[in-house]
């Protein structure tokens, strides 16, 4: 089951969960980390005034080779929040046990040590934490030491949900048979300090890093590299006489690249056109987008986007659908910027 939220704080025309990282929506990431751990039956719970983009999302990957997933989609109203999303879940879910992972986060490692943990001793919630959480995301500490966190790799004060968790069989029926005033519970971590105090079993993981994107474009960023360090490659990088490519480099067979270095990870993407330049570490560079004369590290450059004889190199930055940078050689100089609402230049 994977809940996905109202849409993001600062995109305000996008979901949150379908905003790109190495070139595909988020959930989609999402979907193959579920996949990964044998789920054959899914549900995307969404805000009725999103649902149709995150199909759409998810349907940009129907190409892709990978084992079947029975799909299903539930809008659900509301403001958006966890406990709606849960609640419209129930009876799909039923009494079966069920993963929840959030739509727009990643932990950026394989979920199967997790799962096999949830086998092993049938709990009725395995609840997956992280210890670099924000203040607004962090366990309370009488959560804590009713989980037995407090030797948790020395960072008690720090640890907060990473939004995964695994429900036991019938958890979800019994929080949603609540009355209405009580269905806070459906929170998970609301329904981890419940089951805490009423001697119910829980399990704690702990994962390396969580991230999730909440409208800075340094998450994405962050969500970027962690799918990138487990990029597998899907096409062998043609081996052009005048390119150098090292490291791990998925340049789809339709991409056209010359004169170029290019450092992995990073991902080159369908028709893509990278003509003398340089690509370090941590790129995405999207479909049909336009390379030219360009160095580029750490970024994701999304599709169409033109980045054409730039002076300097550019890192850590994110370019939206066919956005052009380019240097102007035309007289007289200057900078000409044309540049809209909740966007950050920085300038040397």
């Amino acid at each position: 089951m994977v809940p996905s939220g109202a849409q993001c704080e600062r995109m305000r025309e996008d979901p949150a969960g379908t905003q790109r990282i190495a070139n595909r929506p988020i959930i989609n990431h999402v979907v193959d980390a579920l996949r990964d751990v044998g789920v054959v039956e899914l549900a995307i719970v969404a805000g009725t005034n999103v649902i149709a983009e995150i199909r759409a999302a998810i349907a940009s990957d129907a190409e892709r080779d990978e084992p079947p997933v029975d799909l299903t989609f539930i809008p659900y109203g509301g403001a958006g929040e966890a406990p709606d999303a849960l609640a419209a879940a129930a009876s799909f879910v039923g009494t079966e046990a069920c993963i929840v992972h959030w739509a727009d986060g990643l932990v950026g490692q394989p979920l199967a040590p997790f799962t096999e943990l949830f086998e092993a001793n049938d709990p009725d919630l395995l609840l997956l934490v992280h210890s670099n959480a924000d203040s607004g995301d962090r366990l309370g500490p009488d959560l804590q030491r009713l989980l037995g966190l407090a030797e948790l790799n020395g960072a008690r004060n720090r640890l907060g949900f990473a939004g995964i968790c695994v429900l036991g069989v019938g958890i979800l029926e019994q929080a949603n048979a609540q009355p209405a005033d009580a269905r806070p519970c459906l929170d998970v971590v609301a329904m981890a300090d419940q089951l805490a105090n009423t001697g119910g079993r829980l399990h704690v993981g702990q994962v390396r890093t969580w991230r999730r994107y909440g409208g800075n474009p340094t998450d994405l960023l962050e969500l970027n590299r962690l799918v990138l360090d487990q990029l597998t490659l899907q096409n062998e990088p043609a081996r052009n006489g005048d390119n150098r490519v090292e490291g791990r480099v998925d340049i789809h067979p339709t991409a056209q690249v010359s004169g170029s270095v290019i450092v992995g990870p990073c991902i080159i993407g369908a028709g893509a056109c990278v003509t003398s330049s340089y690509i370090g570490p941590y790129t995405s560079i999207g479909v049909n987008a336009r390379i030219e004369g360009a160095e580029i590290e750490r970024s994701i450059i999304l599709d169409e986007a033109r980045v054409m004889y730039v002076s300097g190199r550019i890192e850590a930055s994110t370019v939206g659908r066919r956005a052009s940078i380019f240097r102007d050689f035309g007289l007289p100089r200057a900078m000409r910027l044309h540049v809209g609402a909740d966007v950050e230049v920085a300038l040397i």
